[in-house]
């Protein structure tokens, strides 16, 4: 499988049976499901969630699959009911457009549990798959790179499972480290997440260096991820070490949006952020130094007609005068971030949706 990574460059993620099967036979035993059992695809099958944790637990149990070509809330629900699906994969964007649909139509519906990653999940909607669905929750951690390097395991204590994406998959090592890899961290430090297993895939198609990159000396993979562990020994997830905007699920790398609007006239610099949106996660805006008649109409037109993907347009855009750098002249984005959202909340952004 393809991610954009870190880089901005497309990586192959090569995995092996092998790497698949041992992340999926865990959480497929604890679960609890069989051939009796029936899955239902939701996400895209290029995507982990969709291949790995929808389709081939029916592959690995016997069970029958449901395939979903195309996403839709009302016929999500419409194959659960169908089919008596008691499990499903879904990202915290699909998860929130079924409990809407199941509000318009609250019948019963047979799920027991849902499994929930590609992005971070609010506790509201937790709680309202629970309490609407009548579905335990269970939160997975992980990439293409390292599968679900962790799960919340059924019957996890409620106040736990809602802070945590969970215990380490048995057969994975997780371990908080310090800012140069080397250091193992206390329970209860913030640190660079590291995982080492034999789910850890085979390597970068190609790109020994981008490998070797993601490694420490021990063997630990490093997704840029950052969080730390408690003493029950649960996965908190605190935000990442690298700049990637996570929308709906999907990672997208800030240098691919910026590279394909460099150089439209007008636009001095550019710079691309994540904004919050409550039903994606997180949007693409992009903060532009340049001319105060710059908009998203004229960059989007560019990106059309360059043939770039409409996963790279932006659905924000803030003008400012400068950007804010560090010492050596680099973008801090974390800070742009920060003004984005403000002018979000006080609705003075231009957005997609007219918004200002």
């Amino acid at each position: 499988m393809f991610t954009s990574g870190t880089t901005g460059l497309p990586k192959g993620i090569i995995n092996t049976t092998n790497t698949k099967l041992s992340a999926l036979r865990p959480v497929v035993e604890a679960l609890g499901h069989g051939m009796d059992d029936p899955w239902l695809v939701v996400p895209p099958m290029a995507h982990n969630a969709g291949w790995l944790y929808s389709f081939l637990p029916a592959l690995l149990s016997g069970g029958m699959v449901v395939f979903q070509e195309r996403f839709s809330a009302t016929r999500t629900l419409e194959l659960i009911r169908e089919h008596g699906i008691r499990g499903i994969f879904l990202t915290p964007t699909h998860a929130n457009d079924v409990l809407e649909a199941y509000a318009a139509d609250p019948l019963p519906v047979s799920l027991q549990y849902v499994l929930i990653g590609g992005a971070a999940t609010k506790p509201s909607v937790r709680r309202a798959i629970r309490e609407q669905l009548g579905a335990e929750v269970i939160s997975m951690y992980g990439c293409t790179e390292n599968q679900a390097a962790t799960f919340t395991r059924p019957g996890t204590p409620v106040e736990l499972a809602d802070v945590s994406a969970g215990e380490a998959c048995p057969g994975t090592e997780l371990v908080v480290f310090d800012d140069a890899w080397q250091v193992r961290l206390e329970a209860g430090r913030v640190g660079h997440l590291g995982t080492r297993s034999s789910a850890t895939f085979a390597g970068y198609f190609d790109d020994q260096a981008a490998t070797d990159a993601a490694f420490n000396a021990d063997g630990f993979f490093f997704a840029g991820d950052l969080g730390f562990v408690d003493e029950h020994g649960l996965l908190h997830p605190t935000g990442r070490d690298k700049e990637l905007i996570i929308r709906g699920g999907h990672n997208i790398v800030p240098d691919d949006v910026e590279r394909a609007i460099e150089g439209l006239c007008g636009i001095e610099r550019v710079a691309a952020v994540g904004i919050p949106d409550d039903r994606l996660g997180e949007r693409v805006c992009v903060v532009v130094v340049g001319d105060p008649s710059t908009d998203l109409e004229t960059i989007t037109a560019h990106l059309r007609s360059g043939g770039v993907g409409t996963h790279l347009w932006p659905e924000a855009l803030l003008l400012v005068e400068e950007f804010p750098l560090t010492d050596i002249g680099k973008v801090r984005r974390g800070e742009l971030r920060q003004v984005a959202t403000a002018a979000l909340e006080a609705g003075t952004l231009v957005t997609v949706r007219g918004r200002r």
